[in-house]
């Protein structure tokens, strides 16, 4: 696994310029690509059993996370 940094806040600076954000940047979207060109259609129906950040007890389809992953870009975009 990379090492990834670890925020400690919502407003954190993680990357001191946009050259270190836009490698970096770049290297996430291969991760994701990989990812998800992996997945099969048994993995997208599978329910997943978490619990969120607040300790709450939740259940869903792996598709509704994936689709929620992604649309919850464009919120940070607006």
């Amino acid at each position: 696994m990379a090492d990834l940094p670890a925020p400690a806040s919502l407003d954190q600076q993680l990357f001191a310029d946009l050259q270190a954000l836009t490698t970096h940047r770049a290297w996430l979207d291969a991760q994701i690509i990989q990812w998800i060109a992996a997945l099969t259609e048994s993995d997208l129906e599978h329910v997943l059993h978490y619990r969120n950040t607040k300790g709450i007890p939740a259940t869903k389809r792996y598709a509704s996370l994936l689709l929620h992953f992604f649309n919850h870009q464009t919120h940070h975009r607006g």
